[in-house]
């Protein structure tokens, strides 16, 4: 969603590089054996991780860092005529890539926490699916090195380590904000948020053809240029019916108001992956289980 708030409703070796971990749930420690040791981040951002990424399957991937577990042996896949493996030599200067045991693929941390949900480019590869295909895992152009020079890879990378340096200043958005305010914020963003399951709900348009202004919406909070269609209208009624969110919404930065269709499109693919993830949660669930 927004970036200020969150809502709550190759490879062509056959074996594994060596390592002094033996354990498969540990993480890749330094080794003298490596000539380049891996530069481990934490997570960064100007606005707190997703809580709701894009459905995946991998429940081991990691939350506040990259799961990057060292096996002895990775599991082998035949791709051509070949068995390929996972390295965890890959792990070397990508602080991102992430290992996923149950699905034998690996994943990018940055992108799955930190990217943008309603990026109509996202690569879903390493964010949902994950990747397997280890042969062309470190062939120029594809694989890691395309993912890695993807555009919204390193908007996710910059997320990332802004959010990284606000932790290590102690200037988080939740240490800059008292609770008070927290929770009106709080309470803004989810009445925009509950007028938007409504219109997807519904399927009902949300901004029409025209834009409508102040004059149109009495006593309207909303900027003109965000605000058209039912969108408006509805959120008009909705702080009609309810004084304390028109009293917070007046309290809102003109800046700050959240009503823009890039943010309607945020909140869209926010609640479509909650229900992709609640899908996913309960197929896994059943013994006879199902496809998604």
């Amino acid at each position: 969603m927004c970036s200020h708030f969150v809502i709550s409703f190759s490879g062509d070796s056959e074996t594994a590089s060596s390592s002094t971990e033996t354990a498969d749930s540990e993480t890749c420690e330094s080794s003298e054996n490596t000539a380049v040791q891996p530069v481990l981040v934490t997570p960064v951002s100007t606005t707190q991780p997703r809580t709701s990424c894009p459905a995946c399957p991998a429940d081991d991937l990691g939350k506040d860092k990259p799961a990057q577990p060292c096996l002895n042996v990775y599991p082998a896949r035949l791709i051509g005529k070949r068995q390929r493996r996972f390295q965890a030599s890959w792990y070397v200067n990508r602080p991102w890539l992430e290992y996923s045991q149950k699905l034998d693929a690996a994943f990018c941390f940055a992108c799955r926490v930190y990217g943008r949900a309603a990026v109509k480019d996202q690569e879903q590869t390493f964010v949902a699916v994950g990747y397997s295909n280890w042969k062309a895992a470190l062939e120029s152009g594809s694989g890691l090195f395309q993912h890695a020079t993807a555009k919204v890879h390193m908007d996710a990378m910059e997320s990332w380590a802004e959010h990284n340096s606000r932790i290590l200043a102690d200037n988080t958005v939740g240490q800059q904000l008292n609770s008070e305010q927290l929770a009106r914020n709080r309470y803004y963003v989810k009445g925009i948020a509950e007028v938007v399951q409504f219109l997807a709900i519904n399927e009902l348009g949300f901004r029409g053809d025209t834009i409508a202004s102040s004059a149109e919406l009495e006593d309207n909070i909303c900027d003109k240029v965000n605000v058209s269609g039912m969108f408006g209208h509805l959120f008009e009624f909705a702080m009609n019916r309810d004084p304390h969110l028109r009293s917070v919404a007046h309290a809102m930065p003109k800046n700050a108001k959240y009503t823009s269709p890039e943010i309607q499109n945020e909140v869209i693919q926010i609640l479509a992956s909650m229900v992709k993830e609640t899908i996913v949660t309960d197929c896994l669930g059943q013994t006879l289980g199902c496809s998604v």
